[in-house]
């Protein structure tokens, strides 16, 4: 009975806050007929039967989001993610064992990146993204690359560590004391001092300082009072300040930094944060009175590309970090109506999870467009590809300098019931947990993903589907065993 109070009453406050109702309410008839609508639309989570509504299957999603429906697995390897080598598929300067041939790096992960924007324009033919659209020509970069889940810490972890997130809860959260190796103790081993630095205010949400500076990095820095001192008004927003006077502010925290110490710098980046008008009205450069999400995202995502830029020229006036790394990618993606849903939690389409992937090293990686696919779990194997580095590790993905990528690309819903995807061979398997619906998109074919082609595979190859996604549940068994990494 509590938690029915309590889930009722934050379906109110949502819908008010978000007009996010099933059925059509004026705002004129206030929020006592929002209530009894919810209400009573929420009672019927407490009949008999399942019933054929967003809300209630969002409503049952959370009360099912704690059950734990994954099946033990017998293993015949202890820690079966554990392998020796790592590719070597890239030879550049980089000598592991001479920290002055190594570069800096820094891995941007922008939030709320729909792959769309990079290439997206207004009517007029003014692109959103300029800058990056030139940067991409001169770097090494994905055509078609996926954000492994849709939430922050989720993408996160598959960067760092090249694994899956979990489907059960948030790994930084209900996994704090998991036994793995990310990117930062891989690279402290060379020598490396590890930041991660957020644009947002708060660096403990999800619990992101407590588990990266357990899991290898030095620090974890976030937009805090102190740092916020000479940042103007109008660039400190509700989530967090300005991606631009963000990256002003790590770049003058490393500044102060130990001079002989290579550095790793993640940056989680805030701009573009649900619901994507927080800016300025004299900053909306797209559109200057957006009618809908796609307009506030443009806005976002343009500025987004001024404050990469900005990154850049202020790089560019410190020498010390001439020979730099940058990668520059999204902690997950986000709707905006390609297919009339704008929340990332209630689906399972491409633009939930599709991400751009831009790596720029010059003199060192040379500019080429692959076609991918790819994910966030190959990105930490790339960067020690790229540097040379070779031992033994638990990393799922792959480098994305590898000619073929044969392997499936994992993709998690959590909510909207919890869908399971695979892609392979531009095949999509789609899995829903809730209801157990097994659906088959051709991508090739069928980009928008509007024909089912499930039911006319054959019974061996609906099997095989049922496969690929096996993956995704193994290794949802092994964060529960706390198998990913030996303790010693």
């Amino acid at each position: 009975i509590a938690l029915a109070v309590i889930l009722g009453a934050w379906m109110i406050y949502a819908s008010i806050r978000g007009r996010a109702l099933c059925a059509p309410v004026s705002e004129e008839s206030g929020w006592k007929t929002y209530a009894v609508v919810l209400l009573l639309s929420f009672s019927c989570m407490f009949t008999p039967g399942r019933h054929a509504n967003d809300m209630l299957y969002f409503s049952y999603s959370i009360i099912e989001y704690y059950n734990d429906p994954f099946e033990d697995y017998e293993l015949t390897v202890e820690y079966p993610y554990v392998h020796e080598q790592l590719p070597d598929l890239i030879q550049t300067s980089a000598d592991p064992a001479n920290p002055e041939s190594m570069p800096h790096i820094f891995i941007i992960a922008v939030e709320s990146f729909n792959a769309q924007y990079l290439d997206g324009a207004t009517d007029d033919g003014r692109p959103y993204m300029p800058y990056l659209q030139d940067l991409r020509k001169r770097s090494f970069s994905v055509d078609t690359f996926y954000g492994n889940s849709v939430q922050t810490c989720r993408g996160h972890l598959s960067t760092l560590s090249s694994i899956l997130p979990s489907v059960r809860g948030k790994t930084f959260r209900t996994y704090e004391d998991i036994n793995i190796r990310t990117l930062a103790h891989i690279l402290a081993e060379r020598g490396y001092a590890s930041t991660a630095w957020k644009a947002a205010y708060n660096k403990h949400f999800d619990n992101m300082h407590n588990f990266l500076c357990a899991h290898g990095f030095d620090r974890v820095e976030a937009m805090t009072p102190d740092h916020l001192k000479d940042v103007d008004k109008k660039y400190q927003w509700k989530w967090g300040a300005r991606d631009g006077e963000s990256y002003r502010k790590m770049l003058e925290f490393l500044d102060k930094q130990d001079g002989r110490k290579r550095q790793f710098a993640f940056h989680a980046t805030i701009t573009t944060h649900y619901p994507f008008d927080q800016m300025p009205d004299d900053q909306r450069h797209m559109f200057p009175r957006p009618r809908d999400m796609h307009q506030h995202m443009a806005n976002s995502m343009h500025l987004v590309d001024q404050d990469i830029k900005h990154f850049f020229d202020e790089l560019s006036k410190r020498p010390r970090f001439k020979n730099s790394l940058v990668i520059i990618t999204g902690d997950h993606s986000w709707p905006t109506g390609e297919h009339g849903i704008t929340i990332n939690g209630n689906g399972y389409f491409e633009e939930f999870f599709k991400i751009p992937f831009i790596m720029y090293w010059p003199g060192e990686v040379e500019p080429q467009r692959v076609p991918g696919p790819f994910s966030q779990i190959d990105i930490a194997p790339t960067v020690c590809d790229v540097l040379n580095i070779d031992e033994p590790n638990h990393m799922l993905g792959q480098s994305m300098f590898a000619k073929v990528n044969d392997k499936p690309i994992h993709l998690i819903q959590p909510y909207a019931g919890t869908y399971l995807m695979a892609i392979k061979n531009q095949k999509k398997y789609v899995y829903h947990m809730q209801t157990k619906t097994e659906l088959m998109y051709d991508l090739k074919n069928d980009p928008m993903e509007t024909n089912d082609i499930f039911h006319t595979l054959s019974e061996n190859q609906q099997q095989a589907a049922r496969e690929w996604i096996r993956p995704i549940k193994v290794n949802q068994y092994l964060l529960k065993q706390n198998r990913i990494w030996p303790a010693n």
